[in-house]
């Protein structure tokens, strides 16, 4: 098994876990996270351009109607929410 698939089958092992079944006791927990930095070791909101192929019909319809790019994206990002469920 290559290094990536064994990383992403220990990920789907500790996902699983629930909070209780974790060994915490030689780590202090940390209840307090008014200092804590969103998106310091994963950036959230990192963007990249893509290409894509879409009908002549849609593309026109961007270009007449002027539908605004945060429109589009929420739009695909709500697709990729509902193709995870």
């Amino acid at each position: 098994m290559s290094r990536k698939k064994t990383k992403l089958s220990e990920l789907d092992i500790l996902r699983r876990l629930r909070d209780t079944d974790i060994d915490t006791s030689d780590i202090p927990e940390v209840k307090d996270w008014s200092r804590a930095i969103v998106g310091r070791f994963c950036p959230t909101d990192t963007k990249r351009q893509v290409d894509a192929k879409i009908r002549r019909g849609i593309a026109q319809l961007k270009r007449g109607e002027g539908i605004p790019q945060d429109q589009l994206e929420a739009h695909l990002k709500e697709l990729k929410t509902k193709r995870r469920s």
